[in-house]
């Protein structure tokens, strides 16, 4: 018997759409391929459902712009969008079993394997960890402010405090005004280790992420641009610097620039002036110590990362290494 959908042949006009809680754009890992081991521990992001087969999806990486057709089980996803591990949330409107739980606060864990469209947490009154929807939670942090995005401080009473750099870890939770939180302070000078302050909210502004800064060339929907500083209202946000036609040239010759907030996920990075595509390193100093002394040549900068390249080993195997973990030979 034939199925039909809406008069047309359901087989050759009917194609499957990403499951409930996945979404275009979303980050991945590649994990545990077999035809394709060299592709394994490769980050990308999901482009869509695959129109024929149920248990593919179309992927792509920035990295020789691979386009591929993996199935669902080879892929570890990545939080979406606006959630990150650690992050603090209350939990709400839960149902049935876990009613209790309503109003409680919870830390975020992973994406939940099992179904990518929720959320596993640790709830704080004991060791349970609980799997529930984006809209069963709600974030403790202030908005635009997120687990681990870096900020300076400023309009401290203690002037030696003011400029200094960190990350937020969390808000503090002994704070009963819930008007402060707990910065992790970059060392700077001769210190070699950092140290953690409870800083108000109102003395922090946000800062571009380690490795980027003011200039560095990147690429916005494939537009060569370059940053301009931190957005002021959210830390998910960069400020570049597009080119763009001079309106008052007759010409249409002239070039002027706009400034746009843009977020830092869309942005492709391009290698500081001080690196090259092809030049060859040697790897120091990580923890992984089986790669150090290791040597290879930069591939191109981290798309997904300001302060890292890709790294192109003798043996073929790309790895993604910091900037400070790289000698330039030659």
């Amino acid at each position: 018997q034939e199925r039909h959908v809406s008069g047309l042949d359901f087989e050759k006009n009917a194609f499957y759409l990403l499951p409930e809680g996945l979404e275009a754009g979303r980050k991945l890992v590649l994990t545990d391929l077999v035809a394709h081991k060299k592709y394994n521990g490769l980050h990308g992001w999901i482009v869509e459902a695959h129109k024929t087969d149920a248990h593919r999806l179309i992927v792509a990486s920035a990295i020789d712009n691979l386009e591929l057709e993996v199935k669902y089980v080879n892929c570890q996803f990545q939080l979406a969008a606006g959630y990150q591990q650690g992050l603090r949330v209350t939990l709400v409107n839960l149902s049935a079993a876990n009613a209790i739980y309503n109003g409680g606060l919870a830390t975020i864990v992973r994406a939940f394997e099992q179904d990518p469209g929720r959320i596993l947490v640790r709830i704080d009154n004991g060791a349970r960890m609980c799997a529930v929807k984006p809209s069963n939670m709600q974030l403790v942090l202030p908005k635009g402010f997120s687990i681990d995005c870096r900020v300076e401080t400023h309009s401290l009473q203690k002037a030696s405090l003011n400029g200094k750099f960190g990350s937020v870890q969390g808000p503090d939770q002994e704070d009963a005004s819930a008007s402060r939180a707990i910065i992790y302070m970059e060392p700077a000078g001769q210190q070699t280790v950092g140290s953690y302050k409870s800083l108000a909210y109102r003395n922090l502004r946000f800062a571009l992420p380690g490795g980027l800064v003011k200039g560095r060339e990147v690429v916005y929907r494939g537009v060569v641009a370059s940053v301009g500083g931190a957005d002021l209202l959210d830390s998910s946000l960069i400020v570049i610097v597009l080119p763009e036609k001079d309106a008052s040239d007759p010409t249409g010759k002239r070039m002027t620039s706009i400034e746009q907030a843009v977020p830092l996920i869309e942005l492709v990075m391009q290698l500081p002036e001080n690196l090259k595509v092809m030049m060859s390193v040697q790897l120091k100093d990580l923890k992984s110590a089986a790669f150090n002394d290791r040597h290879g040549f930069i591939k191109m900068a981290s798309p997904y990362v300001p302060d890292r390249a890709v790294v192109e080993l003798e043996d073929g195997q790309q790895v993604e290494v910091r900037y400070n973990n790289l000698i330039v030979i030659g």
